[in-house]
């Protein structure tokens, strides 16, 4: 069971709640007002389950009786984790901004991404996914890749690249977001798998305990699939067992529009055997 949420209007200095905008097994992510600034911010609370609960009365986080030890250390790697992102500047990653010790716990702040989130885009154009950015799409798959570079060279891993974490600003802006501290990577049920099985890669659905850049770059040509085609990729367990190929650079209607080096890379992210796909974003780039 999830923490119980703030709830909307309590502030946390100067920032002040308005709703909730997701939950997953760690953190609790409000959208928020920052009355200094007059602007709205993103803000990703520690809220661990299993090992703390919020006090009814004060709203504090407090560990479990015989979880201090984990709840605390725990809370240190989060701290630490977005408190290493704030120097990071990229124009396709959101900004973070800062790390506060509130309510017996911690948070986060960071700027909220423009625009629509790629389903949300999606839908607005009606199955045709490219739709006005269709010229610039190449652009915006090198800016991806360029930003999944960027943190794995400050080894940092996105831990949480979906369709929910990539927003489109029409005609050409795209933006990555919702990074999320990896505190187990290596318990499947922690990694992309939590958000859309069809865009985890095969170790993570066979329980390989391996999540890492490779695997990243897996669930991020999962996600450029889906800009280029509207359509979900196969669950990649079973693209596994088959050696299943997606084959974009032999597609007719694709070709028309974008070249055949590029839809050769997004084969070789997805990759169902983890060893033939690339092994950095950067050898990726070099690709193209």
């Amino acid at each position: 069971m999830t923490i119980p949420p703030l709830t909307e209007g309590i502030k946390l200095g100067p920032y002040q709640l308005q709703k909730v905008y997701s939950l997953d097994r760690y953190s609790c992510v409000y959208l928020a007002f920052d009355r200094n600034t007059s602007q709205q911010v993103m803000i990703r609370e520690f809220t661990p389950m299993g090992i703390a609960q919020r006090s009814s009365e004060t709203h504090e986080i407090e560990p479990i009786p015989g979880h201090e030890k984990n709840y605390h250390e725990q809370l240190e790697l989060f701290l630490q984790f977005y408190n290493d992102l704030i120097p990071l500047i990229h124009d396709t990653l959101v900004e973070t901004l800062g790390i506060y010790r509130v309510l017996g716990g911690g948070i986060a702040i960071q700027k909220i991404a423009k625009g629509l989130l790629l389903p949300q885009y999606a839908k607005q154009q009606k199955n045709d996914i490219n739709g006005e950015c269709k010229h610039n799409m190449p652009q915006m798959i090198y800016a991806l890749i360029h930003a999944l570079r960027y943190l794995h060279t400050h080894d940092i891993l996105h831990g949480n690249l979906t369709l929910e974490t990539i927003s489109i600003e029409v005609p050409k802006n795209i933006c990555l977001h919702g990074i999320r501290c990896p505190f187990d990577f290596g318990m499947n049920e922690n990694t992309t798998m939590l958000y859309n099985e069809n865009l985890a890669a095969p170790e993570t659905l066979l329980n390989m305990d391996k999540y890492d850049k490779r695997t990243e770059i897996y669930s991020l040509g999962a996600c450029i699939y889906y800009m280029l085609t509207g359509q979900m990729l196969q669950r990649s367990d079973q693209r596994f067992y088959t050696n299943h190929q997606t084959n974009l650079m032999d597609d007719n209607q694709l070709k028309k529009s974008y070249s055949k080096q590029l839809l050769k890379s997004i084969d070789q992210s997805l990759q169902p055997i983890r060893e033939n796909r690339f092994g950095s974003a950067n050898e990726w780039l070099l690709n193209l």
